[in-house]
């Protein structure tokens, strides 16, 4: 699928699910804790903070408990009717992830939380983040790694096998930690430290771990006919689901594997003055 398709399909798949979303993503949430602590030991306190998410509120409102000056929440998605963004501390862009509309040197701490595998050119994302980014900046990524959701991942192949002869990827795509952490280094960031998160959540059946997805605007945009998927389907997948990865309560594990990678900006003679 061309790019520029699959993008604004999976905008819309984000738009779609704004519209419930109640801003207690348990995912998001539960992370969003993770970091606030990780930052504060990194550095307690910033001047020019920009966070870029693809969440609704549960990141920025523990981003706003840290002490800093200024305090900007970036979106490509439409996100800014919601009510939970009136009189707040901090303030809200609509931006493409593509195109970061800020100077060099404007923040001392930059967050990019779940949203580079909606990026097409990573590494010219990269750049432009080091250029905001003011001298000894701080800049986090955060982003799902290749094991989350490899239950769901192995029990489609089997059934698209089946139903479909032939496998379709319908699990978003991630970044690899290792493939991410050296393009890092290629474009010019200093002590980069990778951590892995692990969340293991149960469902009573495959519809909730859909549900969940769907609701979190993260299914993969289909366009092609053949790979819609019937009731006949479903069910199939759910007994493989079952006998594959069941605990003995007959609840269905889902695997989440969250990457948090820290790395800094640092001037180029900082070594010979110290």
């Amino acid at each position: 699928m061309n790019y520029n398709i699959y993008k604004k399909l999976s905008i819309e798949e984000k738009n779609k699910a704004f519209k419930k979303w109640k801003g207690d993503n348990f995912v998001y949430k539960s992370f969003s804790k993770i970091l606030h602590k990780k930052i504060v030991e990194l550095k307690p306190e910033f001047t020019n903070v920009l966070l870029i998410s693809s969440d609704l509120n549960e990141t920025i409102d523990e981003i706003s408990k840290i002490k800093c000056k200024n305090l900007i929440y970036l979106s490509q998605y439409k996100i800014f009717k919601k009510e939970f963004f009136k009189n707040k501390s901090y303030n809200v862009i609509y931006a493409d992830f593509d195109d970061l509309p800020f100077k060099k040197k404007s923040f001392d701490l930059v967050i990019s939380n779940f949203c580079t595998n909606k990026v097409l050119e990573k590494k010219n994302y990269l750049k432009k983040i080091l250029d905001i980014l003011t001298d000894d900046g701080l800049f986090l990524c955060n982003f799902f790694g290749e094991q989350t959701l490899r239950e769901l991942r192995q029990c489609f192949f089997v059934a698209d096998d089946r139903f479909l002869s032939g496998a379709f990827n319908r699990i978003p795509k991630v970044d690899l930690m290792a493939d991410f952490s050296n393009l890092l280094a290629e474009v010019g960031y200093n002590e980069i430290v990778t951590e892995k998160v692990n969340f293991d959540i149960f469902y009573k059946s495959i519809i909730g771990i859909l549900k969940d997805i769907k609701n979190m605007g993260e299914k993969i945009p289909i366009i092609e006919k053949k790979e819609k998927i019937s009731k006949t389907y479903i069910n199939f997948l759910n007994k493989i689901y079952i006998k594959e990865f069941a605990n003995q309560n007959r609840q269905l594990k889902v695997t989440l594997d969250i990457i948090s990678i820290s790395s800094w900006k640092q001037l180029k003679n900082n070594s010979t003055n110290q």
